[in-house]
C-alpha cells in the first residue's frame, strides 16, 4: 500500500506535468506501460485517496473531488456514465487530488474544456490509462480498421474516443482520422466492471448495481462490516453506514458473505 502517494507526489516540482505524475504512480503501482489498470478504483484507494461511485441526478456531472475534514481526499464518480467513461472521470479526479488539493471542492463537468485545470487532469487521465510511450510501440494506427480501434479501446479499457483524442495528442494520427475513432463504441457486453465481477449470480449483480448507485463499494461495505466485527461499531451504526433499515441487514450480510451475530 502506497498510502496518501498523492500528497507526497505534490511535493515534487514535477508534477506541473501530468504526464510526468502519471507515470510515478503507475510506477508506484508496480504496473508497466504495457498494462492496462484492471482496477483504477482500487488502484487509488491503495494510494490514500477515498473513491466512491454514486448515481447523481445531473448527468453533466462527470465526478467530483473534495477535502473532507475528517476522511481527507475524497472522489466521486457518476455511476450513471458508461464503464469506460468511469474509468476516466475517476482518472481525472484523481489528478484533482495531486493538483488541486488546496481547493476544498473541485466538481468536473462533462464539458469544460475552457478550464485549464480541468484539461491539465484530462491529461493526466489519458496518459495515466494510456502512456504515451505504449501508444508509439502500437501498429501504425493510420492504418488500423474499425474493428482494431475497438479491440485497442478495449485492451486499454477506454472508449473509443478517449483512445483518439489520446493517439492525437501524442501525433500519431490526425485530426480526420481522430474524428472517425470518436464516433465508434467499444461493445456494451465486452466491457467488465471490477466492481462487479462476471462470476456474479443475475440476483447478486442487480443487488451490488443498487448499491454502487448509492455509492456503496465493495471495499466500503467490506470496511463496514470489518468494523462492526472489531466492535468498533454498533449494529444501528452499521446498519446507518449502510443506508438500510436493522431489519435489511440480514439479506445485506448474506449477499457479502457476513455475519452479523458473531463478534
Amino acid at each position: 500500500m502506497k498510502q496518501d502517494f498523492a500528497t507526497t507526489l505534490q511535493r515534487d516540482k514535477q508534477i506541473l506535468n501530468p504526464a510526468i505524475a502519471a507515470t510515478q504512480i503507475r510506477s508506484a503501482l508496480g504496473v508497466s506501460d504495457e498494462t492496462a489498470i484492471p482496477d483504477v478504483y482500487g488502484a487509488f484507494r491503495s494510494l490514500g485517496i477515498h473513491v466512491f461511485r454514486r448515481k447523481l441526478g445531473n448527468s453533466n456531472i462527470s465526478g467530483l473531488f473534495v477535502i473532507h475534514p475528517v476522511a481527507g481526499k475524497c472522489a466521486l464518480v457518476n455511476s450513471s456514465e458508461d464503464i469506460y467513461r468511469q474509468r476516466f472521470s475517476a482518472a481525472h479526479e484523481m489528478a484533482h487530488a495531486i493538483f488541486d488539493s488546496d481547493q476544498s471542492a473541485s466538481v468536473s463537468l462533462f464539458d469544460s474544456r475552457n478550464d485549464p485545470r480541468e484539461t491539465r487532469a484530462n491529461k493526466f487521465a489519458s496518459n495515466f490509462l494510456m502512456p504515451k510511450s505504449f501508444l508509439k510501440k502500437l501498429p501504425d494506427p493510420k492504418k488500423w480498421t474499425d474493428d482494431d480501434v475497438r479491440k485497442y479501446a478495449s485492451r486499454f479499457k477506454v472508449s473509443c474516443a478517449a483512445l483518439g483524442y489520446a493517439l492525437k495528442s501524442a501525433n500519431l494520427i490526425r485530426q480526420e482520422l481522430c474524428e472517425r475513432m470518436v464516433v465508434l463504441q467499444v461493445p456494451k457486453e465486452t466491457k467488465v466492471d471490477p466492481e462487479l465481477p462476471s462470476n456474479l449470480t443475475q440476483m447478486q449483480r442487480e443487488r451490488k448495481t443498487r448499491l454502487l448507485d448509492l455509492g456503496l463499494s465493495d471495499f466500503y461495505v467490506q470496511l463496514c462490516f470489518d468494523a462492526f466485527q472489531e466492535g468498533v461499531i454498533s449494529l444501528g451504526r452499521l446498519s446507518e453506514a449502510l443506508l438500510c433499515s436493522p431489519s435489511e441487514m440480514m439479506e445485506l450480510s448474506s449477499l457479502y458473505g457476513r455475519s452479523i451475530y458473531a463478534r
